[in-house]
């Protein structure tokens, strides 16, 4: 069935959630076990037939086990065989995948475990690392039931085989490693696990520039970069963590509400604070995000365990909390379940239907694609605890973790109304009720002091929904924490940029290079006012831009205007959908600010290392430099060094940012 469907990829419509190729909607619900491929094949049949009659979707397991090493050498020897040889070794991970096929179920693919078997005595040898990148990519890239790669589990660890140490330079590792998967591989995702990161937030740990805090997150991480998902571990919310020989989780204030813990015979109670926090803002930053590890349910058995001795267990009620919590944030999971997530030895061993609940809800009952955590929809005082995923005006779901009589302000309209109890599974019917604009009041039907879902859905004049920014943004995937937000919005408000897309939500794609044909806007507008709508010419100058191009008259303009050459002759030809470099862009927004005819003068000194002498580009990336049109223009994942990057594409966001600077925009 998954290789009749395609490869799962992240919907571009809907850049939060997952399709087939075929357009078949994907939920992922994972369940975790790392050392799957140690079992046997009854025990891995039985392991998959179990999750998958529940609604789990696919299993997190590790590349490498104690009797599965595919390389050379030895765990702790280990050598590069060719790259043909070690997929040809890994005959028990094509079995377990053609197994996971067979009963419609995916697979999460770890590179990276624990323990020598685990792989990690190649960290430290970038060849020995890339050798193995490139032979799981080789291994995945034809396998549809492949949901993702994951290029390391807590991947603060590299390059030491355990030392939880994070260093910025670990994520340039994973970067650079997804980079090499992606290359081999283009058709699957890729993420990283992280641990210290989000679980440590209170130590300050910093990449380019952001300093961690709560709640979590890990867009700062991974923005720009091949890494396709926002990957969480996050089994507490932004309760402190004090580790040790075992976790010692502290109750906490989080927005003027009290979130008490407690470790009880089934492991920790607690709802989580600020978890839902975490997913949220993360959301906002556009990609989908998981939380792949958000704590161990305790199953019976539990005790003397290792999980259970370091105090790593969880309630169901509390496994049931978090799980409703992340995904009415936007975000998906995979579970963890104490009796299987290191072993298979209790297949049956485990109590999965209050996640089986709410996997039903949103595939059967929602249209959870088209939604977004709108936490400004609630009312002051609850909006701590309570969690909100809506499209406003044509569907809402609302989780209250402590029940009670809640406020939610709803667009004017007649609503269906259901209420789900998400610890049994049963459905009450409210009816339809009418409603003004404003807040409305809801209790439970019954029980009202325990968890309650709230389901509305529109049966009159329903709108078409789309997706809803940030609020306070202009743009769905600009959102108020990204680098380049207010250079954007400042364009936007003054009228030199309208975005990449304008329906169904609108967008301005600051990741994606800026074309040439883009510049030619950019520039004519900047250099002759927001208001300014060039002429259609008569005839195109360039041979290559016909007069059905979309950005004919800008394009022509520009040439007029004296700002462009083309980009070859013979014929004369212009590249529209060519990216523009950083370098050629610096032409472009000094002659904005200082005029047309200005040529700049060799540069006493500049900053940048790789912009040599005897480049056409070293006196105009001087003079950007010199006017302060370069400081801090550049997409995160690239600062923190004296590069200019000369030859790279200039992203949108980039040029968004030298642009504001140019026109000294307020």
């Amino acid at each position: 069935m998954a290789g009749e469907r395609g490869f799962i990829r992240i919907d571009p419509d809907h850049p939060h959630s997952f399709v087939y190729d075929n357009g078949e909607r994907y939920f992922p619900m994972g369940d975790t076990a790392y050392l799957l491929i140690e079992e046997s094949e009854g025990t891995i049949k039985d392991f998959f037939d179990a999750r998958r009659a529940q609604g789990f979707n696919f299993v997190r397991l590790r590349a490498l086990g104690p009797s599965h090493w595919p390389l050379g050498g030895t765990p702790d020897n280990p050598r590069c065989l060719p790259i043909d040889q070690i997929v040809a070794n890994m005959t028990k991970l094509d079995d377990v995948f053609t197994w996971a096929a067979e009963r419609d179920m995916n697979i999460e693919l770890i590179l990276w475990g624990y323990d020598p078997d685990g792989g990690v005595m190649l960290w430290g040898d970038e060849g020995l690392e890339n050798c193995w990148a490139d032979a799981v990519a080789q291994f995945g890239r034809e396998r549809p039931n492949l949901f993702m790669v994951t290029v390391a589990n807590e991947f603060e660890r590299y390059p030491s085989p355990s030392n939880y140490d994070y260093e910025p330079s670990d994520v340039d590792w994973a970067k650079r490693i997804a980079e090499r998967i992606q290359q081999t591989d283009p058709e699957h995702l890729v993420g990283v696990h992280p641990s210290a990161w989000t679980q440590y937030y209170d130590e300050g740990f910093q990449y380019n520039g952001f300093t961690t805090r709560a709640p979590q997150v890990v867009w700062p991480l991974w923005e720009g970069s091949a890494v396709d998902l926002f990957i969480h571990q996050n089994n507490s919310g932004v309760h402190i963590n004090h580790g040790g020989a075992y976790l010692t989780y502290d109750p906490i204030t989080w927005e003027g509400v009290w979130y008490p813990v407690e470790y009880g015979a089934e492991g920790w109670e607690f709802e989580g604070a600020g978890l839902a926090d975490s997913v949220r803002e993360d959301w906002e930053h556009g990609k989908p995000v998981l939380n792949t590890e958000f704590g161990y349910q305790y199953e019976p058995g539990c005790e003397g365990t290792p999980l259970c001795r370091t105090q790593q267990a969880h309630s169901p009620d509390a496994t049931r909390k978090k799980a409703w919590a992340i995904a009415t944030a936007g975000g998906y999971f995979a579970a963890g379940f104490s009796s299987t997530w290191n072993t298979t030895d209790g297949v049956d061993n485990w109590r999965p239907e209050y996640l089986a609940i709410l996997y039903r809800f949103f595939t059967e009952r929602t249209e959870y694609w088209r939604m977004a955590p709108r936490f400004d929809l609630l009312d002051e005082q609850h909006e701590p605890y309570n969690v909100l995923l809506a499209a406003p005006g044509v569907e809402y779901v609302v989780y209250f973790p402590r029940g009670g009589t809640n406020h939610v302000e709803l667009a004017a309209g007649t609503y269906e109304l259901e209420w789900l109890n998400p610890r049994s599974g049963e459905f009450r019917s409210g009816g339809g009720i009418t409603v003004a604009a404003g807040e409305s009041d809801f209790t439970p039907p019954y029980e009202a002091s325990q968890d309650w879902v709230l389901h509305l859905t529109r049966t009159d004049n329903i709108p078409t929904p789309t997706p809803t920014p940030a609020p306070g943004s202009t743009f769905s995937d600009v959102p108020p924490g990204h680098w380049a937000y207010n250079d954007i919005e400042r364009l936007y408000r003054d009228g030199f940029v309208a975005g990449c897309q304008a329906t169904p939500v609108r967008k301005y794609c600051p990741a994606d290079p800026l074309t040439r044909a883009q510049a030619a806007v950019f520039v004519v507008r900047g250099v002759r006012g927001a208001g300014f709508t060039p002429p259609q010419p008569r005839q195109s100058a360039f041979a290559d831009v016909p007069q059905t191009h979309w950005g004919v008259e800008w394009i022509e303009q520009l040439w007029q205007d004296g700002f462009t050459a083309g980009c070859a002759t013979g014929p004369l030809r212009f590249c529209s959908e060519a990216p523009h470099t950083r370098a050629e862009a610096t032409v472009f927004f000094v002659r904005m600010l200082r005029g047309k005819d200005y040529l700049p003068v060799e540069p006493s000194s500049l900053a940048y290392t790789d912009v040599a002498l005897g480049t056409w580009y070293r006196k105009w990336v001087g003079a950007a430099y010199a006017d302060g049109l370069t400081a801090d223009c550049e997409d995160l994942p690239n600062r923190g060094d004296d590069r200019f990057r000369p030859e790279e594409p200039i992203t949108r966001a980039e040029a968004a940012c030298m642009m504001a600077k140019a026109k000294a925009l307020p």
